[in-house]
């Protein structure tokens, strides 16, 4: 990057420590909800992209010259969506907080009172039957839309509570929780997907953070953290070349194994390294926004691309076959790259969330979505509580987790059905493992008796 366009390292430090600074003057009502509520996690994340975005920039990565169609300013465009997204973030989190969303806490699933270990055994149970079977049929798992996620989410929230309510010793909930996460880490390694791993892993890593306060010993987790990541990142590359683009059905022991051995035949410091920048590169979409935002202002806004299937999402297609496949981000990659693109490619192109808001109507169209987002979690929180009390309330704020990581991913269409989706099936998923607890309870107490 040429010296005149060091600006961009500012931008990046700019909105990170907007995102940082926010965090911290929130009155957030315990520990628990300053890393794991909503607002909190939306505003970490914006942080940490930053920083992401920052690393891009000095390796450097994605530049002006990628562009993938003639703009008369780029770094115009780059800079607006950078300060839409920015702004958009603060505005859901400041809207989520007044709409009451801080007042209802994740720290209420380790309260005795609400935890039913019964009940969280069997959503565990649940969820990694859910969860294997997307491996037997992934065919069969894609229609189920939200479920699978909501699944994973409630499953991996058990693996961590069930230690949280058992025991009480860091050393034990440690063990327990590595322990019970350990199937999902395995059943995430074939699916392709960093983020399942990271939220599989999520939950000792959590633990672990809370029981070694000492710096040194943080600093060395930070390490250990990053250099995951980079692992991770290398074998995610290697799972997609050698099991999506070959068309492979091979299991996924077979392909940790090759991924050891080219490991081992390539180097560990070279893996890590490739690895470090393929996540730094492919987390930096500044110029994707970029994109969008001179879309927006070069050429026309597009509402029929960002907001019509609005219309029709929450239409069960058991009740409507013929209902349109909801596919903005293919798309999107019609209007970016040219509609012959669209024509032999199944790629899917992100134009961020609230970049894509711009991109369907202006000015207008950000700010609406971007305070009704943050209206609509809290909203749906209270429901949760409302009908599934407390315990369905955390829940529900621990199954939006892999939603409020992808925010930024998402199009209008996902951002604002998404959250209403999840809670239905949160209060379906807790309503069905009440029903089972009931029944598992007494064949537990006849059992004892016959004993």
């Amino acid at each position: 990057m040429a010296i005149g366009d060091i600006w961009l390292l500012a931008l990046y430090m700019s909105g990170g420590a907007a995102a940082l600074l926010t965090w911290r003057r929130m009155r957030w009502p315990d520990e628990w909800a300053r890393y794991l509520s909503f607002g909190a996690v939306l505003l970490l994340m914006c942080a940490l992209n930053r920083l992401f975005y920052a690393a891009d920039y000095l390796l450097p990565g994605a530049r002006f010259d990628e562009w993938p169609f003639f703009a008369n300013a780029p770094e115009v465009a780059v800079f607006k969506g950078e300060v839409i997204t920015v702004l958009g973030t603060l505005f859901t989190v400041l809207s989520w907080s007044l709409a009451g969303g801080m007042h209802m806490s994740p720290s209420v699933l380790m309260d005795r009172r609400h935890a039913s270990v019964p009940v969280l055994v069997v959503i565990y149970l649940m969820s990694l039957i859910g969860m294997a079977a997307s491996q037997w049929s992934p065919l069969a798992a894609a229609k189920f839309g939200e479920l699978l996620p909501t699944l994973l989410g409630l499953g991996i929230v058990s693996a961590f509570l069930l230690p949280m309510v058992k025991f009480g010793s860091g050393s034990a909930r440690l063990a327990a929780v590595s322990v019970l996460s350990a199937p999902f880490v395995i059943l995430a390694a074939g699916t392709g997907m960093k983020e399942n791993m990271i939220l599989a892993v999520l939950p000792a890593a959590l633990l672990a953070w809370r029981a070694f306060r000492h710096p040194v010993l943080r600093a060395g987790m930070l390490l250990a953290g990053l250099l995951a990541l980079a692992i991770l990142t290398s074998y995610v590359n290697f799972f997609r070349t050698e099991v999506w683009q070959g068309d492979s059905d091979a299991a996924t022991g077979f392909v940790v194994q090759n991924f050891v051995d080219e490991v081992q035949k390539v180097g560990v410091g070279e893996s890590v390294a490739k690895g470090l920048e393929g996540f730094v590169g492919r987390s930096n979409a500044s110029v994707h926004r970029g994109w969008a935002v001179s879309i927006a202002d070069e050429q026309q806004f597009y509402p029929r691309l960002v907001f019509s299937p609005m219309v029709y999402v929450f239409i069960p297609r058991m009740l409507w076959p013929e209902k349109p496949l909801i596919r903005q981000g293919w798309e999107y990659s019609g209007v970016v790259f040219g509609q012959q693109y669209i024509t032999w490619s199944e790629s899917s192109t992100a134009a961020g969330f609230y970049t894509s808001l711009y991109l369907g109507y202006g000015w207008l169209a950000f700010g609406f979505g971007a305070v009704l987002v943050g209206v609509l979690l809290a909203g749906m929180t209270k429901m949760a509580q409302r009908f599934g009390g407390a315990f369905a309330a955390g829940l529900y704020i621990f199954a939006m987790l892999p939603f409020m990581l992808r925010l930024d991913e998402t199009w209008a269409v996902g951002a604002l059905s998404g959250p209403v989706i999840t809670l239905a099936y949160v209060l379906a998923i807790v309503g069905f493992a009440r029903m089972l607890a009931v029944v598992m309870l007494p064949l537990r107490r006849s059992g004892a008796g016959v004993r």
